[in-house]
């Protein structure tokens, strides 16, 4: 086990590998949402430079000295379209916003080439594509869900699970090879 982060917080997101990580935004309570910042060592966390709008339940990718956070959900309300990149000190925020604004995203790939996979509010299927400095509206995935997980780049990803609405949970697997969305095996559960 590593050291614990500096203050409880949940629903943040994170960027990095397990030895050189950040995590950004997040909440301290179910109203409370931060702008917070930590980075990880491999072996302790400390404090770095917050994002410029609080938020949580955005989405993250990319290293610890260069990633990317987009979505999320505003307080008191409502959905963001807002990206900020990090360049291991600062977060600045991007001129180029999600095209659909929405939260519990599925991301995928690096700070300069990410994919921002379906989400929330409940139907959405969006799927952007981030190029380094603009997301443009790609092929959209079959079914809306949010809370999928997601792996790999942008022209060789999966998006797996989540909710596809309400309490129903999806096993769905889709692969990305740049282009198209295909179906793949199903999870198990």
């Amino acid at each position: 086990s590593g050291g614990a982060i500096p203050s409880v917080k949940s629903a943040h997101g994170f960027a990095g590998t397990q030895t050189a990580a950040v995590i950004f935004a997040g909440a301290t309570s179910t109203t409370a949402k931060v702008a917070t910042s930590y980075e990880y060592n491999g072996t302790a966390w400390s404090d770095a430079n917050d994002v410029n709008t609080t938020r949580d339940l955005c989405a993250g990718a990319g290293t610890q000295t260069a990633a990317i956070l987009f979505g999320g959900t505003l307080p008191p309300g409502g959905h963001s379209t807002a990206t900020e990149i990090y360049d291991g000190t600062d977060w600045t925020t991007s001129p180029g916003s999600l095209n659909t604004a929405r939260s519990r995203i599925g991301p995928l790939g690096t700070s300069t080439a990410t994919l921002a996979v379906a989400g929330t509010p409940p139907g959405t299927s969006a799927v952007e594509s981030w190029n380094g400095s603009s997301w443009s509206e790609i092929a959209e995935i079959n079914t809306a869900r949010m809370n999928g997980g997601a792996a790999g780049i942008q022209t060789a990803g999966l998006f797996f699970g989540g909710a596809a609405s309400g309490t129903s949970m999806s096993s769905a697997t889709l692969s990305y090879d740049g282009t198209n969305w295909t179906a793949e095996e199903s999870l198990n559960t």
